[in-house]
């Protein structure tokens, strides 16, 4: 590979860190794997949680996204990801979908 390549992430895994491959990657180095993301430390790649996303199942997410949504009789929930103050959170919505509750007198009737 030649320099104008960008950063290779990976060759050898040791004590569950990668190593990097060519010398040319330098701390603070970074690049995201699905919910982790990857910064360059010493030469080697540590993993944390990518705070940028949100993470469900294993999968990311962007924030302003809906993750999933379920309907059951009357109500819709919804799971999204939100971000305010660049920090990222799964919000779980509930909305009622059958309009106002009835009054004790409208069931009477």
């Amino acid at each position: 590979p030649s320099p104008d390549d960008g950063p290779v992430h990976h060759t050898a895994v040791q004590g569950g860190e990668e190593m990097h491959k060519y010398q040319r990657d330098k701390d603070g180095e970074s690049y995201t794997e699905g919910c982790l993301k990857m910064t360059c430390k010493a030469g080697v790649y540590r993993s944390s949680v990518n705070r940028a996303i949100c993470c469900y199942n294993r999968q990311p997410y962007l924030p302003n996204t809906t993750i999933t949504a379920t309907e059951e009789g009357c109500s819709t929930a919804t799971l999204y990801c939100k971000e305010e103050d660049d920090v990222t959170t799964a919000v779980l919505q509930v909305e009622n979908n059958c309009g106002e509750h009835s009054t004790e007198k409208q069931v009477q009737e």
